[in-house]
């Protein structure tokens, strides 16, 4: 994933540089890069660079250099998984990779690149269907979805569907990574159980998604959310709207006015 021959197939080279400053504090430098070939294909990300002592030059910073270097692959070949890299010889492709380059296409106006990397996301999430392990990173991919990506709900909604079906087959009641995040993050808690209803409950390990633990936000609303009644709970646990006050039932308290008539 880390090759860097299509610089070179793509293009007839170029002088600047991309150094890709890592969380770990380490920098790695992407040079013979052409800016004019760029700004053909990502004018954003051409704008990005500047004058320095030996030539245009970016600072990028990115979870790993891999990252950049399949965005960069993907603005020169407009694919960003190389040529001829085969799943079962070369190793599964992150999960977090593909939903980082999802963001990377809404931040620099590539619907192509996201429309790839959701595509991309589809596909490793049925591969692994046939699989004894989960996807590469799909714990780490979905905390990035739900911190970056919320708002892309098709996205959001293929690795629901994947944690629901695949429950059981890929042993998450079983996951510690998987339960803490789940533990963790309640707007997936929630959306996990959501996903699980709307499915009819016919799903292996339903009942185990129900009964996974979740993080209270705080006490005052656990003690709100005992004394409601089981209507509301439901309404709020189903709806994205505040739930409604629950009617009374029984004898009125108050008495009406004697009704008026036009005669």
């Amino acid at each position: 994933m880390d090759d860097l021959s299509f610089l070179h197939a793509h293009s007839d080279g170029g002088d600047a540089v991309i150094t890709v400053l890592l969380p770990n504090g380490n920098n790695r430098m992407i040079p013979l890069l052409n800016v004019e070939f760029i700004a053909q294909r990502c004018p954003l990300l051409a704008l990005c660079f500047e004058d320095g002592q030996r030539g245009l030059h970016h600072s990028f910073e990115a979870n790993s250099a891999t990252l950049v270097i399949c965005f960069l692959r993907f603005i020169y070949t407009e694919n960003y998984i190389p040529q001829g890299y085969e799943d079962w010889r070369d190793g599964p492709v992150s999960l977090l990779l593909h939903t980082e380059l999802c963001r990377l296409g809404d931040i620099y106006d590539l619907p192509a690149l996201t429309v790839q990397a959701h595509y991309n996301v589809i596909c490793e999430t049925e591969l692994a269907c046939g699989k004894p392990d989960p996807p590469k990173d799909l714990c780490n991919a979905i905390c990035y979805i739900y911190e970056h990506l919320a708002e892309q709900r098709e996205l959001v909604d293929t690795i629901l569907h994947y944690c629901v079906s695949e429950f059981t087959h890929h042993g998450l009641a079983q996951n510690e990574a998987f339960r803490k995040v789940a533990y963790e993050l309640r707007p997936f808690h929630n959306d996990l159980c959501r996903t699980n209803f709307k499915r009819g409950f016919e799903d292996a390990g339903a009942g185990e998604i129900i009964c996974l633990p979740v993080q209270e936000i705080n006490p005052s609303q656990t003690l709100a959310q005992q004394n409601s009644a089981l209507g509301d709970f439901l309404y709020e646990l189903w709806s994205d709207s505040t739930p409604m006050t629950t009617p009374h039932f029984g004898p009125s308290t108050t008495q009406s006015p004697d009704p008026t008539y036009a005669l």
